[in-house]
């Protein structure tokens, strides 16, 4: 359905005698028929008139519009009338043009383009399912999506967006991505997760492109769970009494009266647990206070 760029022509009387080129029609003059007539066009109006003994024709163009994959034939045929008494009163010359359909293909895959294949409307899945990631902690590592053209025609593609339940909890990036990709090659994206609140987010890439093998725009889903860690501390055992914080001393930590000459009391164990559902960062525990 593109165009091809014009290509020029002109007609040359090689002969010692005019001859005259009729207007184009259905049996004369300059036109184009053959097997895919319908796919080459002669731009404007073919010359025609009286072509003196050497001249030639002003040049024309045809342009090539192929309607179907493959190779496409046809001829620049010319009749015209002949002066010269010795040669039949009207002949006819076939000359033959071709061109081929070709059409793009898309291709998406996840990190390179030897990837996982990522098929157009898939849900998140690979490395495009996060997992999970602290609401605290900022984006995940980004995921690099490949977009290949493996067909035989340059395929254009429109800027990745995010759209969806959950778009503001993933990270685009397109920097250097490609408006137009040639045959063979590729352009790139990256998509990060960076959730801002927990439970689970999802969301969907969307672009369009031109080829011909899958519908556009081309979706696919990205997934993650947003987590953020709990702490919890109890007295002698990860069940035992709960300890709150700023809590004053009391049950186990209200170690009673002591023998100043007596050394240490038993020592009272203390748990820290992460009820939550990411990773904890805890200090180091210190001592202060009146008398620490």
């Amino acid at each position: 359905g593109s165009p091809s760029a014009a290509q020029g022509f002109r007609v040359q009387n090689m002969g010692n005698f005019s001859l005259t080129l009729p207007a184009p029609a259905p049996a004369n003059g300059i036109r184009i028929t053959g097997t895919n007539a319908a796919d080459f066009v002669i731009q404007g109006v073919a010359p025609s008139g009286v072509l003196a003994a050497g001249a030639s024709t002003a040049t024309f163009n045809i342009v090539f519009t192929p309607g179907a994959l493959g190779l496409r034939t046809a001829n620049i045929t010319v009749t015209w009338n002949n002066s010269d008494a010795t040669m039949p009163p009207q002949s006819t010359s076939n000359y033959a043009i071709q061109g081929t359909g070709v059409q793009p293909l898309i291709e998406v895959r996840e990190v390179s383009v030897g990837g996982v294949v990522v098929t157009n409307g898939q849900a998140a899945a690979n490395g495009r399912a996060f997992g999970n990631q602290d609401i605290s902690a900022g984006a995940t590592a980004a995921l690099t999506i490949v977009v290949r053209n493996t067909g035989g025609a340059t395929m254009t593609v429109g800027l990745p967006t995010l759209a969806g339940a959950n778009p503001g909890d993933f990270v685009l990036n397109t920097a250097g991505y490609l408006a137009s990709i040639p045959i063979g090659s590729s352009t790139s994206f990256t998509v990060a997760f960076d959730p801002t609140v927990t439970g689970v987010r999802g969301a969907t890439v969307t672009f369009t492109h031109n080829g011909a093998n899958t519908a556009s725009p081309f979706t696919f889903g990205v997934s993650g769970t947003g987590t953020t860690p709990a702490v919890e501390v109890h007295e002698v055992t990860t069940g035992g009494t709960l300890v709150t914080n700023g809590q004053t001393a009391a049950n186990g930590r209200a170690f009673g009266s002591r023998d100043i000459a007596a050394g240490p009391s038993a020592t009272l164990t203390i748990f820290v647990l992460n009820t939550g559902t990411a990773s904890m960062t805890l200090g180091t525990p210190a001592l202060g206070g009146t008398n620490p």
